[in-house]
């Protein structure tokens, strides 16, 4: 297994190396929501837990399988309230607005984003960014929704799948499941079972 990993991770890395896969992630202090708190993305290594939203929309700490860095041309800023979130033109929010998975390119303004606390948080400002940028993601074990910034807001991150073949496949277009988590987050919560 641990053999299968390391491929994964090598191929992962030789694909954003030339470029045919465009990655999710988010810039140095992002904070992400962890099992004791609130801690930049950038601090944490393969084994921590994050907090993530697993199916029925419960909040459960996931074991993070890998890390990795990368250096972006260009990043999407968003400010929400009185949050500046830095993120990859490609990392995945849920837009309440959508009912969807929308990129963090495509996010406008008053679009209204789902927390993993069942809040809703609204875009003020949405701006393309042309200078590099030191982006972090992480991939985890079971799980791909878990929780940014003291708001909770919930993204997304693009897996690679193995199939039973042994062979590494990599869902560029069809980066996000169905919304069937993030809805049932919205639901849990107009049911009063999240607060």
């Amino acid at each position: 297994m641990k053999t299968r990993k390391s491929l994964h991770f090598l191929l992962l890395n030789a694909l954003l190396w030339v470029g045919l896969l465009q990655p999710d992630g988010f810039a140095e202090r992002t904070l992400v929501r962890y099992e004791h708190g609130l801690k930049p993305i950038e601090q944490f290594v393969v084994g921590n837990h994050v907090v993530v939203v697993a199916h029925g929309g419960q909040l459960q700490p996931y074991s993070i399988a890998q890390t990795m860095s990368y250096v972006a041309d260009q990043f999407i800023k968003i400010q929400i309230k009185d949050i500046c979130v830095c993120a990859a033109p490609d990392q995945k929010f849920y837009s309440c607005t959508r009912n969807d998975w929308v990129s963090a390119s495509a996010l406008q303004v008053s679009e209204q984003l789902l927390c993993g606390s069942g809040n809703i948080v609204a875009v003020d400002a949405v701006e393309t960014v042309h200078k590099q940028q030191r982006m972090h993601m992480f991939s985890l074990e079971t799980n791909h929704i878990f929780c940014v910034t003291p708001y909770e807001i919930l993204a997304h991150n693009i897996e690679p799948v193995l199939t039973t073949t042994g062979v590494v496949v990599f869902p560029v277009f069809v980066a996000c499941p169905p919304a069937g988590i993030a809805l049932a987050v919205g639901q849990a919560i107009g049911l009063g079972v999240l607060a």
